[in-house]
């Protein structure tokens, strides 16, 4: 799937906590001797160090500076969502889920931490938290394009084809242009036997992306439907040339080359 791109970018999020972190956890006086307390000045260094850190890549070391601001600041959500992009490129799930969990509980803009809040969940293998989580991103903002998408991708492919196309039409009726929203809804009128149509909207993509994988798989699947099986053959081979490993357009490359001619 040729997701949309709308997580928040390393650089763009590590500049945002730089100016904006220390605004929103006020620092504790130099003689504060609580534990875990930082001045202000040891938090104004620890967020420069964690920007330059996620720039570098050095999560391990972002991590340990993050943790430090965080207990100073507990329910600080630029700090929370730092934590849950790091867990992320560490790859511990659970750990991110936590830290996500908390940042929509504080942030004022929670939806921030859409759509990771309900991916991580499918890592993890748990399927009504993340049902629960994309439903809740949703509910931050109703006619959000991106969450309508990410909540209609999660019903299509968890058994609930006829709310997947109720959202993938909403989002196609805010949104005309929303590439994967159309060949979602796409999908769907494939599913019904509606082929000519799922076709068509396969065709006017490739008219302007002959690349886009998901495209030519609609295209694929709906020119096999309606018989056309040299089209079929082409529009998939076409897309594992470009997607080699993709299950989806291998799966539907070898039901066309097993079949036989009646």
């Amino acid at each position: 799937m040729d997701s949309p791109t709308i997580r928040i970018a390393m650089p763009a999020l590590a500049l945002y906590v730089f100016y904006w972190g220390i605004c929103l956890a006020p620092p504790a006086d130099e003689d504060d001797t609580e534990p875990g307390a930082l001045t202000f000045v040891e938090t104004r260094k620890l967020i420069a160090s964690s920007r330059e850190m996620i720039d570098q890549k050095n999560f391990p070391k972002a991590l340990e500076q993050t943790l430090r601001l965080n207990t100073a600041y507990p329910q600080n959500h630029i700090y929370l969502l730092q934590l849950g992009i790091i867990y992320r490129n560490l790859g511990r799930y659970p750990e991110q889920a936590a830290a996500l969990e908390k940042y929509v509980l504080y942030s004022p803009t929670p939806v921030e931490a859409c759509p990771d809040f309900g991916q991580v969940y499918l890592k993890l293998a748990k399927i009504d938290q993340a049902r629960q989580a994309f439903e809740k991103c949703l509910s931050f903002d109703p006619d959000n394009v991106d969450s309508l998408f990410f909540l209609a991708h999660f019903f299509e492919r968890h058994g609930g084809a006829a709310k997947a196309e109720e959202l993938y039409a909403k989002g196609v009726g805010l949104s005309p242009g929303y590439t994967d929203m159309q060949l979602g809804l796409a999908r769907m009128k494939l599913r019904k036997g509606e082929a000519a149509t799922a076709l068509n909207v396969g065709k006017k993509v490739l008219g302007k992306n002959p690349d886009n994988t998901d495209a030519l798989l609609v295209a694929g699947l709906a020119a096999d439907y309606l018989g056309d099986r040299g089209a079929a053959k082409e529009y998939v081979l076409r897309g594992l040339k470009l997607l080699p490993d993709n299950d989806d357009l291998r799966s539907a490359f070898d039901r066309l080359r097993g079949r036989r001619r009646p």
